[in-house]
């Protein structure tokens, strides 16, 4: 029985005298056969290369590091060429070692790599994770994308003409230029936000880009980019969700994204309240009421003024909707109160003991949906809720309960301090030692709500 390397050796002889018989040059008809045959292999199992096992990668990367990269013999150049971004050991990666990259992107600029060993370059440039941390990483990122934008026609005029039609990758990055440009995802961007996939998904095929790549991070802030452009408002609306939900899947991307459409979105003619964004911007940013969220410097203060008006109509209307003595919703108090919106700067509610205790889902969303913009309020036996809101530099208390009148403090010497948690009825809401305004929700000669503005006058409001 032959050894395998016989068998070989006699399929190879086989395999020669069909495709080029009596010893001539290959036949065309043999060429044709051949090309037939790679196609054939080429539609079953792709054109990518399998990433070599990482022992070799491993083995090729350490002797880079003891000796010159010009020492490497071809499989190991090969080898290196798809370990950049291969981590052995407590190693740090090619890519973020300065010195040693510099030296082997010299000897890669020497050796002119052809097509196999390329896209293994090419793997790297796709693979590498690009984080704010690793800065030199970043820099040597760009010098190979740098390399491969200027090698690209000279890899093709390496290739021999009757393989290019072979090489779809090749030529997929040949008509997408801008895949190695500083914009490479912003052709595909409009046609993603319409959800058409076909270009994009052509690309991952044809270049096996990984999901875990920047560019799909790249893809979606250029979506962002796009959008944010248009000057039709209710263009720009119509995809806002969709770039929410992305913007909610790449969290790297999220303070970027979201100053960028927080301030598109306050550039509409309608700057009503958008959900979405509400919930998202709170989310990740905090309240824009309070001075320690950093994040909202990210904006122009008109940007922050709009969301902090979303949520004291949010807070309003919670509050004289659900939060009423009676499960009756007030409407004259929050059409009242609805007339001071864009003068209001803060609001804050006082959930009852009861209500904060409550394990019902409806009231644990509630606070949930007001971490951080809400307090406990101990004492009036347990069911009593409280509204706060600012208005220039007064502080105004509004109640559940009809019965107790609305309370007016001058900023600095309100009986209550919010940030705690926990607020005291009737001591920290009711002080009348320390009110500039006291007013009951009961018509007389005037309706309450003429009486209320009658006194805001005196105070300047």
């Amino acid at each position: 029985m032959p050894s395998p390397i016989d068998a070989l050796k006699q399929r190879l002889a086989e395999s020669v005298r069909v495709l080029a018989p009596e010893g001539r040059m290959f036949s065309s008809a043999g060429v044709a056969m051949m090309r037939e045959r790679v196609e054939r292999i080429r539609r079953e199992i792709g054109d990518r290369p399998t990433t070599p096992p990482a022992d070799r990668i491993c083995g090729a990367l350490h002797k880079i590091r003891l000796g010159e990269p010009e020492t490497l013999d071809g499989a190991e150049f090969f080898f290196v060429c798809w370990g950049l971004t291969t981590r052995c050991g407590n190693q740090r990666v090619l890519m973020e070692d300065d010195s040693r990259f510099t030296e082997w992107m010299a000897e890669v600029r020497r050796r002119q790599p052809t097509t196999l060993a390329w896209q293994g370059l090419l793997d790297a440039y796709f693979r590498y994770e690009r984080v704010a941390e690793q800065a030199m990483g970043e820099k040597n990122w760009d010098k190979l994308r740098g390399w491969l934008e200027q090698d690209l026609a000279g890899l093709r005029q390496r290739t021999p003409t009757g393989m290019l039609q072979l090489l779809p990758w090749l030529n997929t990055l040949s008509d997408q230029r801008n895949l190695l440009g500083n914009n490479p995802c912003r052709p595909y961007a409009e046609e993603a936000l319409r959800g058409e996939r076909g270009p994009i998904d052509r690309v991952m095929a044809d270049l096996g880009i990984p999901q875990t790549s920047w560019f799909w991070r790249e893809l979606v802030f250029s979506q962002i980019e796009e959008a944010t452009s248009w000057r039709e408002d209710a263009r720009f609306k119509q995809v806002l969700d969709t770039l929410l939900t992305q913007l909610v899947d790449h969290p790297v991307l999220r303070d970027k994204g979201l100053a960028m459409l927080l301030t598109r979105y306050a550039g509409c003619t309608d700057k009503s309240v958008h959900e979405g964004l509400k919930q998202l911007s709170v989310e990740a940013w905090g309240s824009p009421q309070l001075v320690q969220q950093a994040k909202w410097g990210l904006v122009e203060p008109s940007v922050k003024a709009m969301v902090s008006q979303w949520l004291v109509l949010e807070d309003l209307e919670d509050f004289f909707e659900r939060l009423q003595a009676g499960g009756l919703a007030d409407i004259r108090r929050l059409a009242f109160w609805k007339r001071f919106i864009k003068q209001i700067s803060f609001s804050h509610v006082a959930l009852s003991g009861h209500l904060c205790d409550s394990r019902q889902p409806n009231w644990v969303q509630f606070q949930d949906k007001k971490k951080g913009r809400f307090s406990r309020l101990e004492g009036g036996g347990g069911g009593k809720n409280a509204f706060i809101m600012k208005i220039g530099r007064y502080y105004f208390v509004e109640f559940g309960e009809k019965g107790d009148a609305c309370y007016g403090y001058v900023e600095g010497q309100q009986p209550f301090r919010l940030g705690d948690g926990l607020l005291n009825y009737p001591t920290d809401l009711k002080d009348m030692q320390r009110k500039v305004f006291w007013g009951r929700h009961a018509d007389g000669r005037l309706k309450w709500e003429s009486a209320f503005i009658r006194e805001f006058a005196n105070l300047g409001i």
